[in-house]
């Protein structure tokens, strides 16, 4: 990097030390031509009286010459060169000293000379280089009385302000390069951080899925284990109504004399019913415990389950801030890039200005060399040249009024042809300008047309979902008054939800071809401001064959007397022209208030459509809000069914008791028949339990088909959950792309706002240098008018004069031969083949001279100056455009929408999670009916077993009794002679 500051600077100060020496060569040169012999002369004196430093290398003898001698100055300029190269020598060999040898020194003394020292930088010894040559070029410009040193100590001082500049903006980007790549660096580290916890998500989360397969297979190892014990139980059942079957046909088939058998057998039954009651009390366990564990399993899913939704949730925050530093890091790219291709910009410009110092020290030296072949000729030429000096002088001052009157008259007639084309340009301009502003105003008329269709279609449609919300609204009113047909137009409601979704699908897509458009219209933004471009250059093609133009006008100097009387004519047309102008600026103030009220109608359609957005939005949230209702509403009704079916189970229970309690109060008197019912009610009852036991299966088979639903149900949520997830993800992308375009469009605006304040600044200067070259032209043109006016009394005067004629005769032929030399001579100027030719000869005035030199350089700059002032308005004007494509783009661009859209995809989450919460209400509440049906089953077989327990009771009190009555006598007789009988007894 120091290598390259020391090449660049080593090539500035050569450059700046060869063109400060050109332009003093230039500058001396010209003073030579333009300055007499004695001015000269006293300048050269002057000059050479001042002080120089030793520092330079130019010795004081050498400036010291001959004042008659007009090689001063050509002495001066090549001492300078030759301590210039002395410089560059040192700078470039890097030498410890080197001596220097005066030129003008007659002892041949020398002078030392310090170079710069090897551990000093090249930029330290181009600072003193620098120095040097600012304080040799102080010392010189001094006095103050050359303007062309001046004008040398001024390029100086620009050169170096210009390197002092280009030396700070290169550590400022150095410096800003290095930020940038810290920056960058920093980030890059985030990323990574970022990239590693996604992958330590993605293996929990496998991990997680991996663990809840486990846990469904569990579940199913349960369900199937109790599918087995119900069939266990079920064969169980069948086994106890075999035997209890099996003991009525003994009891009632058992003879007298086989009584002790029949008990020893029914004890045998008893021991196997007891062991069978005992397994069933072990399934009923194991049943209990098997749908304990399926509620655990459930609880673990379900904790599962929310675990993996908040690393979703995690992992979509990573992925939010994936994409922010990556939106983040591709900027700082972009920054950087910039950056790089500022810096490479820069460094070709510096190439091309050290292509050119080298090609500008070449021509030096051939003009050097021409300039010795020159003073050789001069030297001949001198002596002829004093000679005709005194013959030439009263035709050169005659020559100089002429030139005089030509300048100006040539001045007049390019101003006027400048200005005629300038309002020419104007005219078309502001034609094409008018032009283009009634496609953007049928453009616009086409857009509102497009935007009140549309929204015309969106009121329609709002209407339509206006009148389904109604008929949503009368169809819940209905639900609440019939519920027996709940389920059918619970299913013509989903399909009109499924209407309503396709709906708001075509309404999205309406949005994206809304989109579409949008891009459409911004690539034919994009064509207009190529064909812009293209105008522009045509444009500067035409001005380049007006410029063309112009040349060629400068050889019709003949005609500039027949122009200069068509020049009021021109004026009264100049003035029509700037009326026509003033009226078509009226016209297009009027154009632009009509698109100002354009714009304000759009605003207020978009701000309606907005209004029916809003409304079309709370209509959505009515119709939710309804929909949220109408479940709680089925929730509701399941719950108070459920709640009736368990109030008509005990209400049966309490029949069942009274009618048992009411048998148990009549058949007092006849046990015998009452235990035989009692049998027979038992036998129902079992009957009606193996019934319920049936119902209870059944039911937990479809609360199992329904739990198998639900969860189906649940698996489409999520998936429609990750749906949505990937269409937010998609959203916040288009809101960050959207976001960086906004940013980039504010800072084009900024700089078109700086671009324009520095425009209107320039043309403000443009304006006042405009009005002070106007009154210079008044003024030189009343000058023009007295002068006729003399010229005109003179040939009054000169009318009558014979003498004069024969005077007046030779004048003139001397005239035509000056008028042929000024014809040479002008050919010469425009095409000159020697530079150093045009000198002042002797008796000259050089304060008209100066004067006309000067009218010269102001017409010069004038022109200029309007030339700049047009490009200038012409990129105001673009820049104007500019903005106001960026304005109405950034006016389009759907912002609100996508936020919208946003807050519609958020609700709709929303609703969803609280349809997964209702849902996982819906389970538990079909687990606690599982768990009411398996209470049941218990109190059942509790009760069953009671009616075992009080049938073996009776049968153990008729086993009592019949053992009475075999212990009796078997032949006792009564009293009317017959034998006794347990009947006569009851």
């Amino acid at each position: 990097m120091a290598d390259n500051d020391a090449a660049i600077l080593e090539s500035m100060t050569e450059t700046s030390a060869s063109t400060s020496l050109d332009a003093l060569r230039r500058h001396v040169s010209e003073g030579q031509v333009c300055q007499a012999p004695h001015q000269a002369d006293t300048g050269s004196d002057a000059f050479l009286s001042g002080s120089i430093p030793a520092s330079t290398g130019i010795s004081t003898s050498t400036l010291h010459t001959n004042n008659d001698d007009d090689d001063s100055a050509y002495g001066i300029l090549d001492s300078i060169v030759k301590r210039a190269a002395e410089l560059t020598v040192v700078q470039k060999h890097d030498r410890g000293t080197t001596r220097m040898p005066s030129s003008g020194d007659e002892n041949g003394s020398e002078t030392q000379v310090n170079g710069p020292r090897p551990s000093d930088s090249p930029v330290d010894d181009a600072s003193l280089n620098m120095e040097g040559l600012e304080s040799a070029i102080a010392y010189l410009v001094a006095d103050g009385s050359d303007t062309h040193l001046l004008r040398l100590a001024d390029v100086f001082n620009r050169l170096k302000t210009a390197y002092v500049s280009s030396k700070q903006s290169e550590a400022k980007l150095v410096s800003k390069c290095k930020e940038l790549v810290a920056e960058i660096s920093h980030t890059a580290t985030k990323v990574n951080k970022a990239v590693v916890l996604c992958q330590k998500d993605r293996s929990t989360i496998t991990l997680l899925q991996k663990e809840i397969a486990k846990a469904w297979g569990v579940v199913e190892a349960s369900r199937e284990k109790e599918l087995k014990d119900q069939e266990t139980i079920q064969a169980l059942k069948e086994e106890v109504d075999a035997l209890n079957a099996g003991s009525v046909s003994n009891m009632a088939l058992a003879a007298p004399h086989r009584r002790r058998e029949t008990l020893a057998g029914s004890n045998n039954d008893e021991v196997g019913f007891r062991q069978l009651l005992a397994e069933k009390e072990q399934l009923g366990r194991d049943l209990c415990d098997a749908n304990l564990r399926a509620d655990t399993l459930q609880s673990e899913l379900d904790d599962a389950r929310t675990r993996l939704e908040a690393m979703n949730n995690d992992r979509l925050t990573l992925d939010i801030e994936y994409g922010e530093l990556r939106d983040v890091l591709n900027t700082k790219k972009s920054d950087l890039e910039r950056e790089n291709r500022n810096k490479e910009k820069l460094e070709s410009t510096l190439k091309s200005l050290t292509e050119t110092v080298i090609k500008r020290d070449q021509e030096l030296l051939l003009k050097t060399n021409e300039s010795r072949v020159i003073k050789e000729n001069l030297a001949r030429l001198e002596a002829s040249v004093k000679e005709e000096r005194t013959r030439a002088e009263r035709a050169e001052k005659e020559k100089e009024h002429l030139v005089t009157r030509a300048t100006r008259v040539q001045h007049e007639y390019e101003e006027q042809v400048a200005t005629t084309q300038k309002l020419l340009s104007d005219n078309q301009r502001y034609e094409a300008e008018l032009s283009k502003l009634d496609v953007d105003a049928a453009r616009f008329r086409d857009e509102t047309r497009n935007v009140t269709r549309m929204r015309d279609q969106l009121t329609k449609r709002i209407k339509q979902l206006e009148a389904i919300r109604l008929d949503v609204e009368i169809e819940r009113d209905q639900y609440k008054s019939t519920s027996a047909d709940r389920t059918h137009e619970i299913e013509l409601a989903k399909k009109e939800v499924e209407g309503l979704k396709k709906q708001v699908e075509s309404l999205t897509r309406d949005r994206d071809v809304a989109q579409k458009s949008l891009v459409k219209a911004a690539g034919s933004a994009q064509r207009h401001l190529s064909l812009v471009r293209v105008a522009e250059r045509e444009r500067r093609n035409l001005e380049h064959e007006i410029s063309g133009h112009k040349e060629e006008a400068t050889k019709a100097r003949k005609l500039i007397w027949a122009l200069e009387r068509e020049r009021d004519s021109r004026a009264g047309e100049a003035s029509r022209i700037t009326e026509q102008l003033q009226a078509r600026e009226e016209e297009f103030k009027l154009k632009e208030m009509l698109i100002f009220d354009g714009r304000k109608r759009m605003d207020d359609l978009e701000r309606k459509l907005k209004e029916q957005q809003s409304l079309y939005e709370n209509v959505r949230t009515d119709r939710n809000h309804y929909s949220k209702n109408l479940m709680e509403c089925q929730d509701e009704i399941t719950e108070m069914k459920r709640k009736i079916k368990i109030m008509n189970h005990q209400i049966e229970q309490l029949k069942e008791e009274i009618s048992l309690k009411e048998a148990a109060h009549v058949k007092q008197n006849f046990e015998h028949n009452k235990l035989e019912k009692e049998k027979e009610g038992m036998s129902l009852t079992i009957g009606k339990l193996q019934t319920q036991y049936e119902e209870v299966t059944k039911q937990l088979q479809n609360q199992r088909a329904e739990e198998a639903r639900l969860k189906h149900i649940i698996d489409d949520a999520d998936a429609q959950a990750a749906r949505l997830r990937k269409d937010h993800e998609a959203t916040l992308q288009e809101r960050d792309l959207l976001g960086t375009q906004l940013i980039r469009r504010n800072e084009e605006m900024h700089l078109l706002y700086e671009k324009i304040k520095l425009l209107t600044s320039t043309l403000a200067s443009g304006e006042s240098a405009y009005r002070e070259r106007l009154e210079d032209i008044r003024v030189l043109k009343l000058e023009v008018k007295r002068l006729r006016r003399e010229g005109a009394v003179l040939k009054n005067e000169a009318a009558n004069s014979d003498v004069l004629r024969n005077e007046i005769f030779k004048v003139q032929r001397e005239l035509l031969r000056e008028r042929t030399r000024v014809k040479v001579l002008e050919e010469e100027l425009e095409s000159p083949m020697n530079i150093h030719r045009w000198r002042k000869l002797a008796g000259s005035d050089p304060s008209t001279f100066e004067l006309i030199t000067k009218i010269h350089a102001l017409q010069k700059r004038l022109i200029a100056k309007t030339e700049e002032v047009v490009e200038k308005e012409l990129a105001v004007q673009q820049a104007t455009r500019l903005y106001h494509d960026v304005k109405i783009s950034l006016q389009r661009q759907p912002g609100p929408e996508v936020l919208e859209e946003l807050r519609m995809v958020r609700s709709a989450l929303k609703s969803k999670v609280s349809e997964c919460k209702s849902l996982a209400s819906e389970l538990n509440m079909y687990h606690s009916q599982t768990n009411e049906a398996s209470f049941t089953i218990e109190k059942l077989g509790q009760e069953l077993q009671d009616l075992k327990r009080r049938y073996y009771e009776e049968k153990r009190k008729e086993q009592a009794l019949h053992k009475t009555r075999s212990d009796a006598p078997e032949h006792d007789v009564g009293l009317g002679g017959r034998p006794l009988c347990v009947h006569d007894w009851g």
